[in-house]
Formats: structure tokens, sequence, C-alpha cells
């Protein structure tokens, strides 16, 4: 069976499902409505702590914990504008929640980094695994979970690139990878998955202005790497 062939297929038919629906919600805000606490995280970070107005991470060396305290998003200060690019539910997946997770932790990567000590690299590599392993614990038991929350986590490894059209070659690749047996398939960093809960979360009245958050910009800083 040719997968590559199979994979441009899906995603030139996704491509024009994805537009539509990321027309509806490119301008889209959420707030965090009561302080929501992560399972605890296997590894994860270096000894070390972090803490500001909305996030809160400690690691012990061995076991790290990521919680989140009410935030407020508005046009003039958004926190999360969902999944950046990408519909905030595709295929029955709900991606908001991940999205809460990643933008939490993206919006301050510089600093978590300097307080762990260690590059920005690694905050990112685990913000975005982080985002894989909510989206599998909120989308437990969908049929499409598994390969959506694979095909988004590549989409932030490789800055957004699986969902652009010059980077055609790299979305076929991994598309291919999931139909040949999903070698590639993200599994959750979380220590227990039952012991995690939705967030309350609130979508923002439609402000009628594209978000003013900016898309993320990848530093020289280290490569992608799973």
């Amino acid at each position: 069976m040719d997968y590559a062939k199979i994979a441009q297929q899906l995603i030139k038919a996704g491509a024009k499902y994805a537009k539509a629906e990321l027309a509806k919600d490119s301008a889209n805000l959420y707030s965090l409505k009561a302080e929501w606490w992560l399972p605890a995280i296997r590894g994860g970070l270096p000894k070390g702590e972090y803490s500001d107005d909305i996030l809160n991470i400690f690691s012990d060396g061995e076991t790290t914990l990521v919680w989140y305290n009410p935030f407020e998003s508005t046009p003039g200060k958004p926190v999360c504008d969902g999944a950046s690019r990408f519909p905030d539910t595709f295929l029955g997946v709900n991606l908001v929640p991940g999205s809460v997770s990643h933008d939490g932790i993206y919006r301050k990567l510089k600093e978590i980094a300097r307080a762990f000590g260690v590059p920005e690299s690694v905050v990112r590599k685990f913000a975005d695994k982080v985002f894989a392993s909510v989206n599998l614990a909120e989308n437990a038991g969908k049929p499409c979970v598994k390969t959506v929350s694979t095909m988004t986590y590549w989409g932030v490894r490789l800055f957004g690139g699986i969902y652009h059209r010059r980077h055609i070659a790299t979305a076929t690749a991994v598309a291919a990878l999931l139909l040949s047996g999903c070698a590639g398939c993200v599994s959750t960093i979380f220590e227990d998955p039952a012991e995690y809960r939705s967030p309350a979360y609130e979508k923002v009245a439609d402000t009628n202005a594209p978000s003013t958050i900016q898309p993320f910009s990848p530093s020289t800083e280290g490569e992608a790497t799973p």
C-alpha cells in the first residue's frame, strides 16, 4: 500500500476542512475560570520551581507538578487563543484544554528556562509533550484522538510546518507514519492519566477581530526533536 500517496490525499481533503473550521474560530480567546492542576508528570523538568500570576511548576527532579491559576483573556491581553493555526475542535477532538496548558507555558519560555537552568528548547519540548498529554486525556476514548494528538504534537514540534503547503513533504511523511501503524504516535507523560480533570474554561465573547497573539517563532537554540 502506498501510504505516502494516501497521506497526500488525506492532507488535501483535511486542509479544506481545516481551513473552513479555522475561519470560524480564528478570533477565539479563552479564559480559565478556576485553578487547574494537571496529573503528576514523570520526569519533565530538573529540580526547581517557577511561579507567576498564571502558571506554577515545581519539580523535585523525579516528578513535575504543573498547575494554573484562573486568568482572563481579553483582546488587549490575550493569554490563550486556542489551537493557533488549527481548528479548536478537529474531527471531534477538543484541542482547547491542551491549548490552555500549552499557551500558559509558551508565554514564559525564557523565564522558565532560566528558573530551571535549562535551554529554552528543553522547556519548549516539555510544553509540547504537556499539550499532547492533555489532548490525549481530555479526549480519551474518541476514535481520532491518537491521530489528531500526534499530528498536532508534531505540528508544534516542527513549528507549525505540518499545516503549511511549503512543508508538504514533512506533512506527508508524518501522515504516512501514522497510517503505517502509528510508530510515531505520542504517548502521555502523566504518571496516572486517570487523575486528569478537565479545566473550567470559558470562551470569550466573539470580538470580531483577529487574535493579537503572535505566532511562535523558533529561536536558533536547539532543533526540534521528538
